[in-house]
């Protein structure tokens, strides 16, 4: 049975939320207040609530807003011409882009929860002090998740880890990013090891093999695979998680939270509200509901031709992730050449719009598997137990396994491993990072990209808002990234 973690009251938010001061000043609506909100254990509980209800608008809706139009799975034809996506996909986007602006106050709204959740659970007296640390230990893990983020869509950013007030807010300098970095790779090894996290999977809690993930996927950012590989071997040999043996069932959403997932953000599509939104927001503009039940996107979000001719005609996972045309609503005919996402919903229902029931898979078991192939080919070529996990996602695929005498180098192992990741995780929100990390995106995008819409190194930061510029007016504590 699935566990939804979702909030029920406006003011927790609201008490979380600069921009809901000027709301408690105008009416006593309620006798609650910060001051004396946070006197019990329920309390805390439901301001952890209240992170975990932002951290599903953050990691599947703005980062992946942020990054998935950005790379080679999107068209930079085709989409609509506005100030959303489509100029993401064009390298175009400028500071006052809606959503560079909403993903800023959206990870910073996380972690400013955050804060206040870690500050006052210390205050507050518990019957169960392990308890107390696991809501801490969960607020914790959160707002690394979101750091890290943050630092790979903006670079340097303001560093807080504690309450601060609006003004106080405006006067916080950008920090440099690798001492960010050093906060994020300290909570999460704290927290893979020493902490009040579960071993085993508590739906929609964190685990210590979820912050050992993580911390993998930040020190492979890093460059550091021996610290990678530590925590990825501490996860392969837990013996508590596995691949499917059938591709598809990964997108079904009665496996959520199966032994696949290492972290998931959870939803449910019983709750109005809670449902995820994605399926339905990826989707192409009024189809049929034989295609998309309740309508598509109105932001013409099409897979690029370019991913559907990297999927083999036999690969499995094709025409699982994608679907070439639809039925239009408008007038019954069949839109041929259009690309589009299917992998979320193609297998599960829905009872409203946006109300899908399928989780964000943050980190999958295959991943972990790959990021240790990874690893291994750096550092020995050839290497069979690198070859073998690459098979194992080949033939799970349908495809042939492959050997040495195809790959006949270190640097041909990993374009194939890259490639693969590629096709593995389509719209999981991995490939633009990937590419960041691994230093291709200039080979790859600069091939892909038009020339009306070329792609150059100023593209590996988004923007700093405009709105965020404007508001602190001192570029001596915020300024605005090269190239914008």
């Amino acid at each position: 049975m699935k566990h939804k973690i979702y909030i029920g009251a406006f003011w927790i938010a609201c008490l979380m939320l600069t921009s809901c001061e000027k709301e408690l000043d105008l009416a006593p609506i309620s006798s609650l207040t910060s001051g004396n909100f946070y006197q019990t254990e329920k309390h805390i509980e439901e301001a952890l609530t209240a992170v975990y209800d932002r951290a599903q608008d953050f990691f599947p809706a703005d980062v992946s807003y942020l990054t998935i139009p950005r790379s080679d799975n999107t068209p930079q034809v085709g989409l609509k011409l506005d100030d959303l996506e489509g100029n993401i996909s064009r390298f175009n986007e400028t500071p006052s882009s809606p959503n560079v602006r909403q993903a800023w106050e959206r990870g910073y709204n996380l972690i400013s929860r955050a804060n206040i959740v870690i500050e006052q659970a210390e205050e507050v007296e518990f019957t169960d002090q392990a308890k107390k640390q696991s809501l801490i230990d969960q607020a914790r893990f959160l707002r690394a998740m979101a750091y890290f983020d943050m630092i790979r869509l903006f670079g340097d950013v303001p560093f807080i880890t504690e309450s601060v007030g609006l003004e106080e807010s405006f006067t916080i300098p950008r920090t440099p990013s690798n001492q960010i970095y050093d906060f994020i790779k300290s909570e999460f090894e704290a927290l893979s090891s020493n902490s009040a996290l579960p071993t085993k999977d508590k739906t929609g809690v964190p685990t210590k093999f979820a912050a050992s993930g993580l911390a993998a996927r930040v020190y492979m950012t890093l460059g550091d695979f021996g610290k990678a590989k530590q925590h990825l071997e501490s996860i392969i040999n837990s013996g508590e998680y596995q691949t499917f043996d059938d591709w598809s069932d990964l997108w079904k959403d009665a496996n959520d939270n199966g032994p696949h997932a290492i972290f998931q953000i959870q939803f449910v599509s019983s709750v109005t509200g809670e449902g995820n939104s994605l399926p339905n927001r990826w989707g192409p503009r009024n189809p049929s509901p034989v295609n998309l039940p309740f309508g598509g996107s109105d932001r013409d979000l099409f897979a690029s031709e370019d991913l559907w001719n990297a999927f083999s005609e036999n690969d499995l996972r094709r025409d699982l992730t994608l679907q070439n045309g639809f039925v239009s609503i408008d007038d019954g005919t069949f839109r041929d050449g259009i690309i589009w996402l299917t992998k979320f919903l193609i297998q599960n229902d829905a009872p409203a719009f946006q109300q899908w029931e399928i989780n964000w898979t943050v980190m999958r078991y295959t991943d972990v598997l790959m990021m240790y192939a990874e690893i291994l080919n750096q550092e020995s070529y050839p290497n069979n137990e690198a070859l073998d996990i690459l098979n194992m996602v080949r033939t799970r695929a349908g495809l042939d396994a492959m050997d040495f005498t195809v790959l006949n180098s270190q640097d041909a192992f990993f374009d194939e491993l890259l490639h693969q990741r590629r096709l593995e995780f389509a719209y999981e929100g991995l490939r633009w990072f990937d590419l960041n990390r691994t230093g291709k995106d200039m080979e790859i995008l600069s091939e892909f990209a038009s020339n009306e819409f070329p792609y150059h190194e100023s593209r590996r930061l988004m923007p700093i808002p405009t709105q965020e510029l404007d508001k602190v007016s001192d570029q001596n504590i915020l300024w605005q990234n090269p190239g914008y």
